[in-house]
């Protein structure tokens, strides 16, 4: 199933499916040793892993490990978000991985914001992942989320 397509996405889906068998509060297997099992460097697995934590899937802690969170399916984020966004009155939304046919579609719908697409070495380089990482090492809990977090 996974032999004809790009080695990231291929990792995704394994990681897709590590997730969704692992029961929610058990810990998955340390970054090593995921990182030889799916046959990656750990740069490319922290990468990717950071797109579930985003989504809520898994929790991440220094020294301590990685938790699965619940079982959810997999959130894309496309142009159901960023409609999201937009009707709640954001005006500007950067967005990781947007895809190229909800591009098209938020195109031809005209919406009311502006879109900025990146990846995550480009989101990384802007210092996001930095910082939040500071906040943690110092000891402030940060919540990484994928959609529109509504307070309580």
């Amino acid at each position: 199933m996974t032999d004809n397509i790009h080695p990231y996405q291929r990792l995704q889906i394994e990681l897709a499916e590590l997730i969704e068998k692992t029961v929610p509060g058990d810990r998955l297997p340390s970054e090593p040793q995921l990182a030889q099992q799916m046959g990656v460097s750990r740069a490319t697995l922290r990468e990717a892993m950071r797109a579930f934590e985003g989504q809520g899937l898994i929790r991440r802690r220094q020294g301590i490990g990685t938790f699965v969170v619940g079982r959810t399916s997999v959130i894309e984020s496309g142009l159901e978000v960023l409609k999201a966004y937009f009707e709640a009155g954001v005006g500007c939304v950067l967005m990781m991985h947007f895809p190229e046919a909800d591009l098209r579609e938020a195109r031809e719908q005209n919406l009311a914001g502006n879109l900025i697409i990146t990846g995550h070495m480009a989101s990384d380089s802007i210092g996001i992942n930095v910082y939040l990482d500071e906040l943690e090492r110092r000891g402030l809990e940060v919540i990484r989320a994928g959609g529109i977090i509504v307070p309580r």
